[in-house]
């Protein structure tokens, strides 16, 4: 690998680590810097981007564990509907084209955003008594979650702020927590699947993952420091930014 194609994975896994961290839609960095300067197949690039969401979101959730936040129950509560989405998904991706998909994921980016500006509070301070999650609508939701982590990834971070603030009633700064450890458990599997069918480089996968560690840990650090508000308005950037791209190219 040249110097500056590591120089170029190390420095968009960093900025990606911070904005994963914060809300979702890294691997809109990621991925272009793994198809444009590692020189990647779009596909090879989708399943070599897990190696480094995995390493960011184990360092980030280190990092927010060490502050004393966990949601390790909620997570185990949420986790199997979500690591079977996401085996799905993965295996999807390898053969759906992904064009009026992306139109839908950006078009409902667009919906989360008028959300967002429209209910402050709930976003701010979660629910007064989050509720308790019975087998049904919050299986199905992250099921669907996690299909779509498994399909693309990009983005899905947000689509997991949203079920954990609307389904399990937390705020942005818990959600956010619990958020990086699902992404941490769905990955793994949604990576096997990649790699069993040779769809992972690894030596570009582990340096851009280097970078999305250290950004992940610098992005919790914010997210504790600056609170709810602070996540919130990098999550509005971040569904703007996001729309765009699906909805633009």
């Amino acid at each position: 690998m040249e110097p500056l194609t590591a120089a170029i994975l190390l420095v968009a896994g960093f900025v990606a680590g911070i904005v994963n961290a914060l809300a979702g839609g890294g691997s809109f960095i990621t991925l272009t810097a793994l198809v444009v300067a590692g020189g990647l197949t779009v596909d090879v690039a989708n399943g070599t981007n897990r190696v480094a969401i995995a390493l960011q979101s184990l360092a980030t959730f280190l990092t927010f564990r060490k502050a004393g936040h966990s949601e390790l129950r909620l997570v185990a509560r949420l986790s199997p509907a979500t690591v079977a989405g996401a085996v799905v998904g993965a295996g999807l991706s390898l053969d759906v084209p992904r064009d009026i998909f992306e139109n839908i994921v950006g078009l409902a980016m667009l919906g989360m955003m008028v959300l967002v500006l429209a209910r402050p509070k709930r976003f701010l301070e979660g629910a007064a008594r989050p509720p308790r999650l019975g087998l049904g609508p919050a299986d199905l939701a992250f099921f669907v979650i996690g299909l779509y982590g498994g399909f693309l990834q990009a983005g899905v971070g947000i689509f997991l702020l949203f079920g954990l603030v609307g389904l399990a009633g937390r705020d942005l700064v818990a959600a956010n927590v619990a958020k990086v450890v699902l992404a941490l458990v769905f990955t793994v599997p949604a990576l096997v699947v990649f790699a069993s069918q040779g769809a992972v480089d690894w030596l570009p996968g582990i340096v851009l993952a280097l970078g999305t560690a250290a950004g992940g840990v610098v992005g919790a650090k914010v997210a504790l420091k600056g609170g709810a508000p602070a996540v919130r308005w990098v999550l509005l950037a971040v569904l703007a930014l996001s729309a765009g791209r699906f909805l633009l190219g």
